[in-house]
């Protein structure tokens, strides 16, 4: 693949620098675009696009590198090509929090106070009424139809029994844990 500097992209046809664009996207797995709306942003982002690549390619760049400050040649690679691999990462982390929420140990803030609890050993129990139709009081039914009392039970209750108004999802085991615990920080249950 053959990378250009800016005088031999002002020669071409904004459709044939478009082109360009679109082959050194497919090498970064950038987006591709249909047209520039002007040659000189079509030539500017050819330019940076193509430095990405550049790692990517079996090439050398062109005299554009030499022509320009050896520190912006060397920067925005470097800026770009750690940004892409710390963005994908974070993204994968997300979903790996989502796909696992049922954790074996939950924390949360309490009266200013962080405490830790083993969802296997914690047992919830129920501190004060709540108001009849409410998810605090599906909460507080759900403890006092559990046998033991133990969170994964009115975790299992509170799926089974409660119906999220206005809304196609479903109750799951992430939805049922963060709902105990914001009923725990305002006082309708407690964690032992």
């Amino acid at each position: 693949m053959n990378t250009y500097n800016q005088a031999e992209l002002s020669n071409l046809k904004i459709a044939d620098i478009t082109a360009l664009y679109n082959d050194f996207a497919t090498v970064t797995g950038s987006n591709q675009i249909k047209k520039f709306s002007d040659k000189t942003t079509a030539i500017k982002r050819t330019l940076q696009i193509q430095e990405i690549a550049a790692p990517y390619v079996d090439v050398e760049p062109v005299e554009e590198a030499t022509e320009a400050p050896v520190e912006e040649a060397t920067e925005a690679p470097v800026e770009e090509a750690t940004e892409a691999p710390v963005v994908k990462p974070a993204k994968k982390a997300k979903k790996a929090k989502a796909a696992e929420p049922e954790g074996k140990s939950i924390t949360m803030l309490i009266n200013g106070e962080t405490l830790t609890y083993n969802v296997e050993e914690t047992t919830v129990t129920v501190e004060k009424e709540a108001k009849e139709g409410t998810l605090a009081a599906s909460i507080v039914q759900a403890v006092k139809d559990s046998i033991d009392g133990s969170f994964a039970e009115v975790a299992t209750n509170l799926i089974a029994s409660y119906n999220r108004p206005k809304s196609a999802k479903t109750v799951d085991q992430a939805f049922a844990i963060r709902k105990i615990k914001k009923a725990a920080q305002k006082g309708f249950v407690k964690l032992v």
